[in-house]
């Protein structure tokens, strides 16, 4: 048994980690299987500042809980701290068989402090999904400078029931791939769409509008699919994969919808293209019994929703506004 642990961990780290009794009784308690869902499941390892210290986040018997750990398995010393860490909320998910992403980000952020991007659940009934970043800390002294950041809750123009399968830092953005019911498909049924969104690293909230949510978040409908008159859709995107030397393309891995034909595929998409489309027409739904049609340009307001600028909280109402309605692209 120890063996296998050091294998996946380290014996002595994995054991440093363990279930507390009253965490796994909650869990049960809650009708979850005793071993399996309420164990320890690790679902984020990433490594922080010069790659000396190691970044975990792990479900705790339904309760996520995150640490952070010396790159050699052993516990920081009793002279060291780690502000922020503990609750493991957003950062990575309740249950073992959800899907979720995160990436450790060093550069870039408000005041260039580190932080925590997810994508995840943030509640064990699952109502809320969210990609979010965490407080902001200043590491010498403990103080928060910055409060976390998320997509606007319950709100499915934002994010609906998604599956995350990925997470990149690239430049002045973070990049997110993942499949969600389709908002934009509602009026014809149901279907499952991939997706990439992105947020700025920069961003600190609207002033008074999106006060706690990102002010730059958009995402657009990634298109694998065989060309023709009648084009052969792969709409669930399963796995992404980005060389870690070339930030200028992504491989991903999409299957066709369970109730239809069986079928898998692999497709490419350049950073330029992603780049594109979110630099082109927005689309919008006027009501509710309404298609879904791109936004005229004379109706998007300046400075371009889902740019990065230097303050976000100096943005227009008018700008936070059209974020918080308008987060998705009409291209894909």
């Amino acid at each position: 048994m120890c063996e296998e642990k050091k294998r996946l961990l380290g014996c002595k780290e994995v054991d440093s980690l363990s279930l507390e009794a009253n965490n796994v009784a909650s869990c049960v308690s809650k009708g979850k299987s005793e071993h399996y869902d309420c164990r320890n499941h690790i679902r984020v390892i990433q490594p922080v500042g010069d790659g000396n210290k190691l970044y975990i986040c792990g479900t705790n018997a339904h309760s996520p809980r995150d640490w952070v750990i010396n790159a050699n398995l052993s516990h920081l010393s009793a002279y060291e701290s780690f502000p922020g860490i503990g609750n493991g909320i957003a950062k990575c998910p309740f249950d073992p068989e959800d899907n979720a992403t995160a990436i450790w980000v060093e550069k870039g952020n408000p005041s260039g402090l580190p932080g925590l991007y997810s994508g995840s659940v943030a509640e064990f009934t699952k109502a809320d999904t969210v990609i979010f970043r965490t407080d902001l800390y200043n590491l010498t002294t403990g103080h928060r400078v910055h409060p976390f950041k998320r997509t606007i809750k319950y709100d499915s123009k934002w994010l609906d029931k998604p599956h995350f399968v990925g997470s990149y830092d690239i430049g002045d953005f973070v990049y997110f791939f993942f499949r969600e019911s389709a908002v934009e498909y509602i009026n014809c049924g149901k279907n499952i769409y991939s997706r990439v969104a992105r947020v700025c690293k920069r961003d600190t909230g609207g002033k008074n509008i999106l006060s706690k949510n990102w002010a730059s978040f958009l995402k657009a409908r990634l298109n694998c699919s065989i060309p023709g008159e009648f084009p052969f859709y792969f709409n669930e995107i399963q796995h992404v994969y980005k060389h870690p030397d070339d930030d200028s393309k992504f491989y991903a891995v999409f299957s066709t919808s369970m109730n239809g034909l069986i079928g898998s595929a692999i497709c490419t998409f350049s950073l330029e293209s992603i780049q594109e489309v979110f630099n082109g027409k927005f689309k919008e739904q006027a009501a509710s019994s309404s298609a879904w049609l791109p936004v005229l340009s004379s109706q998007v307001p300046e400075p371009r929703p889902g740019v990065c600028v230097n303050d976000t909280q100096s943005l227009s109402d008018s700008v936070l506004n059209f974020i918080r309605g308008h987060p998705l692209m009409d291209s894909a």
